[in-house]
């Protein structure tokens, strides 16, 4: 029962830090992110009327289009993830796979609703 229990704060803690260190190093990005995929699941219908082809663009212009500024956030969240665990390198392993898992599946879901909805307007 405790090592249940246990295992399920631990597995919430680490939920809570992972979103919250791709948070940190870019916020902007994935606040929306999270509008956009929110929108999606009221109505995807309509997402188009709210966020405009236009603002997706910027976006992706601002925070992914080059690797340089890519790679500006992952190594921001490596070194934070380094300070935070130092010779930990166990549990580094497992926090980074997750929180590279996480980033990429929200850009995933972010490039597929992307393409669904205006791939309709070009």
């Amino acid at each position: 029962e405790h090592v249940s229990k246990a295992k399920r704060n631990y597995d919430k803690a680490r939920r809570a830090y992972v979103k919250w260190c791709v948070r940190y190093e870019c916020e902007a990005l994935t606040d929306f992110w999270d509008d956009f995929e929110q929108r999606v699941l009221n109505d995807m219908e309509t997402v188009s009327v709210y966020i405009s082809s236009q603002k997706v663009r910027m976006i992706c212009t601002e925070y992914l289009d080059s690797d340089k500024k890519i790679k500006k956030f992952v190594n921001g969240m490596f070194n934070r993830l380094k300070k935070h665990l130092g010779d930990n390198d166990i549990l580094f392993s497992k926090i980074w796979r997750k929180i590279a898992e996480y980033f990429c599946s929200k850009y995933k879901k972010f490039k597929a609703n992307v393409d669904k909805i205006y791939q309709q307007q070009n």
